[in-house]
This record gives structure tokens, sequence and C-alpha cells, in this order.
């Protein structure tokens, strides 16, 4: 009921909507946020009410490209020395709340990634100096400061650059801290910082390392292609040329083998056909000469034949060689 209630509220943009959605999201302790009278005309409230997401149950940054700087713009005014000190814990608190709630439920948050990148936690560090200084906060806005830093996606370099964890260490030894009734809450606080920050840092370089050797490689196989380019062009080309020259060469050979095996083919052919020919003939000749020599050496025959006269008396008829004389009969 109360997320609902907090998510109609935050739908509507007013500077009076703002505390009511915080207490709904149960992100700041309840000392922390007080009915303090709107001041400024409520620029404060806009301003952080703008990098919101209106649509999200909780105190969840937008992702909107205007976001970043809405929220920059409200960290400047809780930053500020013009107001008092009790509006100045207030309005920290409700930013700590809300970059403590994106980085739990939306660590890759862009907004959240934006602000990191930009020195945000430079301006955190000014804030927990104030906090053990005792010029704005005390222990409870130190436990809330703590409790919304840990889950920050932070990297080596923003730790060390804001210097706020060698800060965060040295509240160990701070008086706010030493023989309190609060010590223990706060150094279990400050372990919980460390350990996920360590993590943090760690997966950050581990990511990066990844993405520097994915590039590096990514690189050197570019640069072994773009020298072996021109090689392999070349092989292909010197490869292709003589491909091709051998392809002609052996195109030509065969046209030329299989011209000169047609030639020979039917010359040979031709040469068979004369053979055959001239042995037909010869054939015919040898038997013509061996028939004239077997009728040459045979005696002829008599081929005269004699008929008889007939009944009637008439002259006999010699037949000769197929020839027919008729010869009378002497009276």
């Amino acid at each position: 009921k109360n997320m609902t209630m907090m998510t109609i509220t935050m739908n509507s943009l007013s500077p009076s909507t703002l505390l009511p959605a915080a207490k709904a999201s149960g992100r700041c302790p309840p000392s922390l946020i007080r009915n303090e009278p709107i001041v400024e005309g409520g620029v404060f409230e806009m301003a952080m009410l703008r990098a919101l997401d209106r649509t999200s149950q909780g105190l969840i940054l937008s992702s909107e490209p205007n976001a970043p700087e809405n929220f920059t713009s409200a960290m400047k005014m809780a930053s500020g020395s013009s107001s008092d000190a009790r509006t100045l814990e207030q309005r920290r608190c409700l930013l700590l709340a809300a970059i403590g709630s994106t980085a739990e439920i939306m660590p890759t948050n862009r907004t959240l990634k934006n602000l990191l990148s930009a020195g945000m936690l430079v301006t955190i560090k000014l804030w927990l100096d104030d906090i053990l200084s005792g010029k704005v906060g005390g222990v409870d806005l130190l436990l809330h400061l703590l409790s919304n830093i840990t889950p920050l996606p932070v990297s080596k370099q923003m730790v060390t650059s804001s210097r706020l964890g060698k800060t965060v260490s040295s509240v160990e030894k701070h008086k706010i801290c030493v023989a309190g009734a609060n010590e223990t809450a706060i150094k279990n606080r400050i372990q919980e910082v460390k350990e996920h920050w360590s993590a943090s840092v760690k997966a950050m370089k581990n990511g990066a390392k990844n993405i520097a050797k994915g590039s590096n490689n990514v690189s050197a196989k570019r640069a072994r292609d773009e020298r072996a380019t021109p090689a392999v062009k070349k092989a292909k080309q010197e490869g292709s040329s003589l491909s091709n020259l051998l392809r002609k060469v052996e195109t030509t050979n065969n046209a030329i083998e299989r011209s000169n095996m047609s030639a020979a083919e039917s010359a040979r052919l031709k040469a068979q056909e004369r053979d055959a020919k001239m042995k037909e003939k010869l054939a015919t000749a040898n038997a013509k000469s061996a028939e004239l020599k077997q009728d040459a050496g045979r005696p002829k025959k008599d081929e005269r034949r004699i008929h008889w006269a007939d009944s009637s008396g008439q002259a006999l008829t010699v037949l000769n060689g197929g020839n027919t004389d008729a010869k009378k009969a002497a009276p």
C-alpha cells in the first residue's frame, strides 16, 4: 500500500511530494526525515524529483538524459552553506538514499554511472568530512552514509582519486566511533564498505582486462590480416594466373592431342582400307593366275560331237566348239 501511494505521489511533480515518497520507501531513518518547511521555493525538491524515476516503487534514479544534471544540481544545493545544518542533513539523507537504492536495485543504471564518473564520490567525501568535524550530521547520518555507499559500483580510480576510501578507513580511529555506543555498528558498516568496494574494484579490473584483451586480440588479428592480406592477395593472384595458364596449356595440349589423334586415326583407317583393297585385288589376281596355269597344263578336249543321221536320212551334223556345220553325205 505504501509503495502504491508513493508511486502515485511521485507521479504528481510537486515539492511537497518528496518527503512522503522518501518515508514510504523505508530508505531513510525517521530521525533524519522531519517535516521541515520547504525553503527556497522547493527548488531542491523539484531538482531531485526530476532526477528520479517516477514510475518506480522506490527512490530510483531515472535514466532520462537530463537526470544526471538535475541530481547534480540537487547535490550542490545540499553541499552549500547557505542553508542551515538541519536542512543540509535532510537533503543529504535523501540524496544518499537515492544513490544507495539505485545501486542495490539497478547497479548498471546509466545515471548512476554518469554521476560516479563525474566525481560524485568527491562530494560524498566532503559530506563525510562534515560529519567527522561535527558541522553537518552525526552518528545517524554517518551510518546512513556508510550503508548507502556500500553497494556503489566503484573502480580503483574512483576510490583513490576521491580519497573517500582512505577517509572511511580513518573513521574507525575517530572519536565518533572509538568507545562510543555505536562503535560496533560503525565498524561493521566500514567492513562492509571495504569488502564490497574491493570486490567491485577487482570485478572492474578483470572486466577492463577482458575488454582490453579482447580489443588486443581483435587488433592483433586485424594487424595480422592486414600484413597477410597483400601476400595472400598476391599468392591468390599468382595462383590464379598460374592456374589459368595451366588450364590454357592443358586445353591447348588436349586440343592438339585430339587433333593429332584424329589425323592419325584417319590415316590409320585410310591405310587399312588401302591394304584391304590391295589384298583383295592381289587375291583376285592370284586366283586368276592359278586358274590360267591349270588350264594351260591340261590337254584340250575334242569338243566335237557327232550325231548320226536321223530317221529321215538327213546328213550328219557335227558340232565343233559350239559351231554347227552341215555336210551332205556323198552319193
